[in-house]
């Protein structure tokens, strides 16, 4: 397990606005996705909604260019506290879309499939918390968000959507 740079939570989620409503917008240019809004607040269950669908995606706009892609597993190692896809999962989130601004790239998969594809990676050794956990700091907190890096091939079976912008 690896301690990553840390993070002011709010100051990102500031920063990512923007790029969540970019993400949107390329994502409504597909029939699958069109419709969804950018929503914002503590009371919305994920960063977009479609009432055409009634459904709901969750966005993490990453700013790296590192070849793999961090799932969260818990917002608060310290307190077990779940996140990533497993909390939206729990939320009823159809879809977790990862948005790589730097790369231009945009990732979609199913929730529930990713939570499982993870779940299946585990298990069987193909990662692990030794190799691929990762433990990230959170600025003026006292605590730690924790997740994998997964090489992004392992989990192209699943992606239901990949697109460059």
């Amino acid at each position: 397990m690896s301690v990553e740079k840390s993070y002011d939570f709010y100051q990102q989620l500031q920063k990512a606005i923007p790029d969540e409503k970019r993400a949107i917008e390329e994502l409504n240019k597909f029939q699958q996705f069109s419709g969804f809004e950018h929503k914002t607040g503590k009371s919305e269950k994920a960063d977009s909604y479609s009432p055409i669908q009634d459904e709901w995606l969750e966005i993490k706009v990453d700013y790296t260019e590192y070849p793999n892609h961090f799932v969260e597993k818990f917002s608060s190692l310290e307190d077990k506290k779940i996140g990533g896809p497993w909390q939206y999962l729990q939320r009823g989130v159809k879809y977790y879309v990862f948005y790589y601004k730097k790369l231009g790239q945009i990732y979609v998969f199913e929730t529930e499939t990713l939570v499982k594809k993870m779940i299946e990676l585990l298990k069987h050794g193909l990662i692990s918390d030794k190799a691929n956990g990762s433990k990230v700091s959170q600025k003026n907190a006292s605590y730690h968000t924790y997740g994998y890096k997964v090489k992004k091939e392992i989990l192209d079976d699943i992606c239901i959507l990949h697109i460059s912008i």
